[in-house]
């Protein structure tokens, strides 16, 4: 039997200075937290009978979720010691901070459609890259050296 679940989004609160809600526009992620797996991310998938169902927050949005798909995308930067990227949505240029950059560390950024849009040899500890030319969307960094795999998922505003 399949049931609706109503689940409240609040907005963040203007009249305190920590961010303690979500901001217009920000992609809403959701987790799924095992004691024995760890964390993964679950991808949903936005029913478009209803007007907000591009995945990010709107205030006073109403949005329907048809289902779930699990995803890969919710590994550990962890699995590369020290990896940073950033900012989180970006606009102009992404970050991407690799203390021990190995030899054979490569980056592919794919768009929201799995189109591969991006494909480097990460040579130093700090690389930017300018994605001014990225469409507005999601895309997914696939980060790989000789013995991990890492995929983040970003922004482009």
């Amino acid at each position: 039997i399949r049931k609706n679940l109503g689940l409240v989004v609040y907005a963040n609160d203007q009249t305190t200075s920590e961010i303690d809600g979500c901001i217009e526009g920000e992609v809403i992620e959701f987790r799924v937290l095992e004691a024995s797996a760890g964390e993964a991310r679950i991808n949903p998938v936005f029913d478009e009978v209803f007007e907000y169902h591009n995945g990010k927050f709107a205030s006073n949005g109403f949005s329907g979720i048809s289902e779930f798909k699990f995803s890969g995308t919710g590994l550990n930067t962890d699995l590369i010691p020290g990896l940073e990227i950033y900012p989180n949505p970006a606009k102009e240029k992404l970050n991407i901070i690799y203390p021990d950059v190995e030899d054979e560390t490569n980056i592919l950024i794919y768009n929201a459609n799995g189109q591969q849009v991006f494909s480097a040899n990460l040579v130093e500890d700090h690389t930017i890259l300018d994605i001014v030319k990225f469409e507005k969307g999601i895309y997914f960094i696939k980060i790989t050296n000789n013995s991990n795999v890492v995929v983040k998922q970003m922004v482009k505003n």
